[in-house]
């Protein structure tokens, strides 16, 4: 892993590696606690003449683009979309789906080698339906099963709470039996319709068990990826921080990503700091990509240890830095420290 410079002052759109894109609002499910509050109700904002010139605008900075939403495949053109992002040259495109109804017209564009799906499962089929609808579990996996069989890369992704922490073993069982590329884990985060699930998010304790767990998946498992998709996750790997330890406090090696390597595209064009994060950075139909990224008042003070509250007295801040949106979602200040956070309690 490479490391960055970061002491108050700007960073290069370079260090920009990765988009999250949603396309649409609208979706077939009406998931418990989705970050957007998506749902059949919503209409598309953008055309897809408009999604297709924010792409261009994305692909001479970011190596990767993930389509996300509500659900990608209810846009009606996103064949389109993803035979443009692969035009464009991104060298890695995600799409995140429910993969309750994945049309089959796309599975010979998905068997493209720098495409991906992650396709959403809650843990055993009670805790999925119970999030999902009834019957979604049985569906999904089904699904899972075609495009595994059609050769399309498929990764499995789950959002642990309360309510499913127990069913992260399973997960990683399930994703053996599908024959699956990987599974990633994120924690809950209480936004969006989450913000009614508040007592489902995992404790400091909690957070720090899954961690450990999922590391030591990741030295077990070597047929597929494990992946934890949270800022403290390498506070727990001896290996990173032994070799990371000891670099100067202002270089950056990990951790929270919003404003560092990663941004995330609402489905109005709003750029924010991460799709948990919702603080309005510009807008891609009517500001410069690069101005936002190296001159946000924001983006800027994510980058800058002094800034921090709590994490700034933290020696693991240049590798951690906690997460950003559940400060600001908690306290209303994205600069204070992570609740979850297991060092400072």
């Amino acid at each position: 892993m490479s490391s960055k410079k970061s002491d108050g002052a700007m960073l290069s759109i370079d260090d920009l590696r990765q988009v999250t894109f949603s396309i649409t609002r609208k979706c077939n499910l009406t998931c418990d606690w989705c970050f957007n509050d998506a749902g059949k109700r919503y209409e598309d904002v953008l055309d897809t003449e408009t999604l297709v010139r924010i792409l261009e605008s994305i692909s001479p900075y970011a190596e990767g683009i993930t389509f996300t939403g509500g659900e990608p495949f209810l846009v009606r053109d996103i064949g389109d979309l993803i035979q443009k992002a692969i035009y464009l040259d991104f060298k890695e495109i995600s799409i995140t789906t429910n993969g309750v109804a994945i049309p089959r017209k796309y599975e010979p564009l998905l068997q493209h080698k720098r495409i991906a799906l992650a396709i959403s499962i809650d843990g055993d089929e009670p805790r999925h339906d119970s999030n999902r609808g009834a019957g979604t579990f049985a569906r999904t996996k089904k699904r899972i099963e075609e495009l595994v069989e059609a050769g399309i890369n498929v990764a499995l992704f789950m959002t642990v709470s309360k309510r499913n922490l127990d069913c992260v073993p399973a997960l990683l069982d399930l994703a053996n039996e599908l024959g699956v590329i990987g599974v990633s884990f994120q924690r809950l985060r209480c936004i969006g319709r989450g913000r009614n699930f508040n007592e489902e998010a995992l404790s400091n304790v909690e957070l720090k068990t899954l961690a450990s767990y999922i590391q030591s998946a990741q030295e077990k498992i070597t047929k597929y990826f494990v992946n934890f998709k949270d800022p403290m996750r390498n506070l727990l790997n001896e290996e990173f921080v032994a070799v990371y330890k000891d670099l100067p406090q202002n270089y950056i090696c990990g951790g929270c990503q919003a404003g560092i390597s990663y941004l995330y595209i609402t489905e109005e064009g709003i750029v924010q700091p991460c799709a948990f994060l919702n603080i309005p950075l510009g807008h891609m139909l009517k500001d410069d990509l690069v101005d936002i990224w190296e001159h946000s008042e924001v983006l800027n003070s994510l980058r800058n240890k002094n800034r921090y509250k709590v994490c700034n007295l933290c020696t693991y801040w240049h590798m951690c830095r906690g997460c950003r949106a559940d400060a600001y979602n908690t306290t209303g200040d994205y600069m204070a420290g992570d609740p979850s956070c297991w060092t400072n309690r």
